[in-house]
């Protein structure tokens, strides 16, 4: 079977993989591997409380001494809006599912 230009559907979806791990290997390697604002840190809390303990207090998280949390119920959450921290969840769920964590006292930000 033959796609545009004549090329076969395989090459298509070559030339697809290759553009898209290209894509995916430059913004890993101009991408932050530490915190560098209080944003930051309530966002990964919030991350790390919605895989590791499925809610979206952020008490228990190794990132809850941001100053950006607020108090409600008897619980601290990111002040954050949860939209931007509930995307990146499922990509912390897979890296997670390997055994890797976030954590704030390593050199970065992954650790084992």
């Amino acid at each position: 079977m033959t796609g545009a230009k004549g090329h076969t559907v395989g090459a298509l979806l070559k030339h697809r993989l290759i553009l898209f791990s290209s894509a995916w290997l430059l913004i890993a390697l101009v991408t932050r591997t530490a915190p560098m604002s209080a944003h930051e840190w309530s966002r990964l809390a919030t991350v790390e409380s919605l895989v590791e303990r499925h809610t979206y207090m952020v008490d228990d998280s190794s990132f809850a001494n941001t100053r950006n949390k607020i108090f409600n119920h008897g619980h601290f959450y990111s002040h954050q809006p949860s939209v931007l921290a509930t995307i990146e969840a499922p990509v912390y769920w897979v890296i997670h599912a390997f055994g890797l964590r976030l954590s704030n006292n390593a050199p970065f930000d992954w650790a084992f």
